[in-house]
C-alpha cells in the first residue's frame, strides 16, 4: 500500500493539466486531495483527485445508497402478507 499512498502525493503536487500552459485549469480539472481513513484503520491517507472524478464518484455512491434503499422490501402488518 505505501507504493500507491506515494504515488498519490506526487499526483497531488502536480499542477493540472491544460491544453493553454499560461491560463488555469478548469474548476474541474483542479486537483483535490483529501484525507482518508478505511474502516478498521485509523490512519488516514491522501488521495488526489481532479474536482469532476470526485463529483462523480460522490453521485455515484448516492446512486448507489438510492437503489439499496429503495430495493428494499417494505415490511406489511396486514394478515395477508407473506
Amino acid at each position: 500500500m505505501p507504493m500507491i499512498v506515494g504515488a498519490l502525493i506526487i499526483l497531488a503536487q502536480a499542477p493540472a493539466v491544460t491544453d493553454n500552459p499560461g491560463q488555469p485549469a478548469p474548476d474541474d480539472q483542479k486537483i483535490v486531495c483529501k484525507q482518508i481513513t478505511e474502516a478498521g484503520s485509523r490512519i488516514p491517507f491522501r488521495v488526489c483527485r481532479t474536482a469532476a472524478e470526485w463529483e462523480r464518484m460522490a453521485k455515484e455512491n448516492q446512486d448507489d445508497w438510492t437503489n439499496s434503499r429503495n430495493s428494499r422490501e417494505i415490511g406489511c402488518n396486514d394478515v395477508n402478507c407473506k
